[in-house]
């Protein structure tokens, strides 16, 4: 059988919070295992768990509860006094995505991308940017690399015909140089 937390405490079942509070330190002090010695741990441990449950409203009302006679209990709830029926629950469809938001969205994000690309000046395809490739304009160092130069269009002028594994070697009508970057073999033809 369950303990009587009032009894432990000394208080009765309509005791407030402060009253439980002075009760519990009052009783602690006649009890502590360092003033009354070890035999009292267990009398220590029932007014510990009693203050825990009392001095908790929600706990100290689910106490309550409990000490409340089965049929007493059981009447109340079968003639309405202190229970209240529920409302029915509202019908909740399916979650539905929005998928005319994200219609419309994407549909000027394209908007706005074509619109920008159609307006924008054309890029300008000769800028150097160090890394060689098929048909850029090239020069060699004193080091004998191969290095991306800005297009002259003059004759004479050395562009990229292929890139190659450095450990392949370029056609025979082209001049092969390693490339500065140690991305391969350039194979280089001069303009006509």
């Amino acid at each position: 059988m369950n303990p009587d937390h009032y009894r432990v405490l000394g208080v009765g079942p309509s005791a407030s919070a402060d009253e439980i509070r002075a009760a519990y330190r009052r009783e602690a002090r006649r009890l502590h295992p360092d003033s009354a010695g070890s035999a009292s741990a267990p009398d220590m441990a029932r007014l510990n768990e009693a203050y825990r449950v009392l001095s908790d409203p929600g706990r100290r009302l689910m106490y309550d509860r409990s000490r409340e006679p089965r049929s007493t209990a059981t009447a109340n709830q079968s003639s309405g006094a202190s229970h209240q029926p529920m409302p029915p629950p509202i019908p909740v469809g399916p979650a539905r995505f929005p998928w005319r938001f994200v219609a419309v969205v994407a549909t000027l994000g394209a908007g706005v991308v074509l619109l920008g690309a159609l307006t924008s000046p054309p890029s300008d395809d000769a800028e150097v940017d160090g890394v060689l490739r098929a048909g850029s304009c090239a020069e060699v160092d004193a080091a004998s690399f191969a290095r991306e130069v800005p297009c002259t269009l003059a004759p004479g002028e050395l562009v990229v015909e292929a890139l190659v594994p450095t450990d392949q070697d370029c056609p025979l009508s082209t001049l092969s140089h390693l490339d500065r970057l140690g991305l391969g073999r350039a194979c280089l033809v001069p303009r006509p």
